[in-house]
């Protein structure tokens, strides 16, 4: 079973955020168990209005909380949690998502922070320093770059045990990279295959993902973020 990213929503200020969950250390435990059951909930809201999370194309308010799934086994679940949810006099914006600790009874937990709606600055931090993660082999991890103005600075660095694709992609890139993974060198905007990088991009108004592809067929990438990967 895999759980991967889908195209996010946009809400409230225009910001995006891919939330991925991947199983990887007992990933050989998923041929045991023929259904898992999967938790989807977030931290206490007041007065939240609209989306708040996307699994499969299917939308979800904070009134659905919590949404339980029972997944059969070879079962691909994309998701997609909102940056920014709204209330009345302000939004509530993703803090951390924390995965699952075990394989069956999955449970993933978003935490939101309420900011009131003068106090709003737009720095989104995609990824943290020393943050890192796992890509088996032909796995890989998107992540939506909020564009909210004109146009965005995305700055960051990070490391791999091995050489592996990194890729910035528009709407277009991304839906030839999910039918095609050869792609991924096409882009017109970042692209570097090494084991140590840095990013350091102006991208105007649109749609766009920042993509770590592990293309080898044996070995794990193991992938460290070196210098926090920041939008603003």
């Amino acid at each position: 079973m895999r759980i991967v990213p889908i195209l996010a929503g946009v809400f409230v200020f225009f910001v995006l955020v891919l939330a991925v969950f991947l199983y990887f250390s007992n990933s050989n435990s998923f041929q045991n168990h023929k259904t898992y059951t999967i938790t989807f909930n977030v931290s206490k809201m007041i007065g939240a209005t609209g989306t708040l999370l996307i699994i499969n194309n299917r939308s979800y308010t904070y009134s659905n909380m919590p949404v339980k799934l029972y997944v059969p086994n070879g079962s691909i679940i994309a998701y997609t949690f909102q940056q920014d949810v709204s209330n009345s006099s302000g939004f509530y914006h993703l803090e951390s998502i924390k995965g699952c600790n075990k394989i069956q009874n999955c449970v993933i937990t978003a935490t939101y922070n309420f900011t009131p709606i003068s106090n709003r600055v737009f720095n989104i931090t995609l990824l943290f320093r020393n943050q890192s993660f796992i890509l088996p082999p032909g796995w890989f991890r998107i992540i939506p770059i909020p564009t909210p103005e004109s146009y965005v600075n995305i700055t960051g660095a990070y490391t791999s045990n091995i050489k592996m694709d990194v890729a910035i992609l528009n709407q277009t890139e991304y839906q030839n990279f999910m039918a095609n993974k050869t792609t991924i060198s096409s882009s017109k905007y970042y692209y570097e295959i090494s084991q140590n990088a840095t990013i350091n991009k102006t991208l105007q108004q649109g749609t766009y993902f920042l993509v770590f592809y592990n293309p080898n067929t044996i070995t794990n990438a193991n992938v460290t973020i070196t210098q926090s990967i920041v939008v603003k």
